[in-house]
């Protein structure tokens, strides 16, 4: 018989959402910083992604408790 708890306690690593890091850089700094759209911001780190610089993931913000995307360096 499968252990029911087990399973489901392998599988909370996958279902959690991570935790915004001191170094992820969400897309308003980058709009604040570069003086542009969210769109163009996200193009131009879009750049670093490729490069293999960076990640993008979503993460729990700890003021709003909501999803939200960052870059994170690699």
């Amino acid at each position: 018989m499968t252990d029911l708890g087990a399973i489901l306690a392998e599988l909370d690593e996958f279902g959690q959402v991570p935790q915004m890091q001191p170094g992820d850089v969400t897309v308003d700094m980058l709009c604040d910083r570069w003086d542009c759209s969210p769109s163009t911001a996200k193009a131009r780190v879009g750049k670093a992604v490729d490069a293999g610089l960076f990640e993008t993931l979503m993460v729990q913000d700890p003021d709003s408790r909501r999803p939200r995307r960052v870059w994170r360096k690699l």
